[in-house]
């Protein structure tokens, strides 16, 4: 099976930091992001965190983030039937070997974060250390820096 490639399309912009990467953020949230790009003129980048250590961000960055959907469903009653390519991934990060990037990442007071995983997320990383409070702490101040300068922030 020949691996997905975004072949010169341009990566959207970073605007949500995910926890998690499975089949459910993937096959719903990230389809919704998927959809307002496509559909409705949308840049919603989604930058993919591996909760836990045998995550598959790997995977997914061997694919420039892009995969295959298929859905079937009703809609407005009537059986329905879509496969689509969804590329609004702009890469995975795994925060047990790339530390740095992941912080870098989470600094951005413009980026939404969004989990499904936050309970298990949170007691993964608090057994190993505090990078996640670090990780919220360094946000804040990035934030904070940005209010205190005078710069527009986004409510």
């Amino acid at each position: 099976m020949e691996l997905l490639k975004r072949n010169g399309k341009e990566k959207r912009t970073e605007r949500v930091m995910q926890f998690g990467e499975g089949n459910f953020l993937r096959g719903f949230v990230d389809w919704m992001f998927d959809r307002l790009n496509k559909e409705h003129g949308g840049d919603f980048g989604v930058v993919a965190v591996q909760p836990l250590p045998g995550g598959m961000v790997s995977m997914l960055n061997g694919q420039d983030g892009c995969y295959s959907l298929y859905l079937r469903g009703l809609q407005n009653g009537e059986k329905t039937e879509e496969t689509r390519i969804v590329d609004c991934i702009t890469r995975g990060i795994n925060p047990y070997t790339d530390t740095e990037v992941f912080f870098e990442c989470a600094k951005n007071p413009d980026r939404w974060m969004m989990s499904c995983s936050a309970d298990l997320f949170v007691r993964a990383y608090l057994r190993r250390s505090s990078r996640l409070l670090i990780c919220q702490r360094q946000s804040w101040k990035a934030l904070r820096r940005q209010s205190l300068n005078g710069s527009k922030t986004r409510s």
